[in-house]
């Protein structure tokens, strides 16, 4: 086998092992990547009023803004 062939193989493996173990690593935590919505209020204080299948809603205490979250 030629240096070439050789070397163009394992970057190509090298590469495919990196590629897997970054998509690998990043399918993880998409669930755990959703962020709170937020309102535009100059304090906002938000809270999960209640959960159903499926269902979320955020409320802000100070300015009484709402944000209905279905997933």
């Amino acid at each position: 086998m030629k240096k070439g062939k050789f070397f163009k193989k394992v970057s190509l493996f090298l590469f495919a092992l990196t590629t897997l173990c970054i998509v690998g690593g990043a399918g993880a935590n998409i669930k755990t990547a959703i962020a709170r919505p937020v309102c535009t209020c100059p304090s906002p204080d938000i809270e999960t009023v209640y959960h159903e299948n499926g269902f979320t809603r955020y409320h802000c205490r100070n300015c009484g803004w709402f944000y209905d979250f279905k997933y």
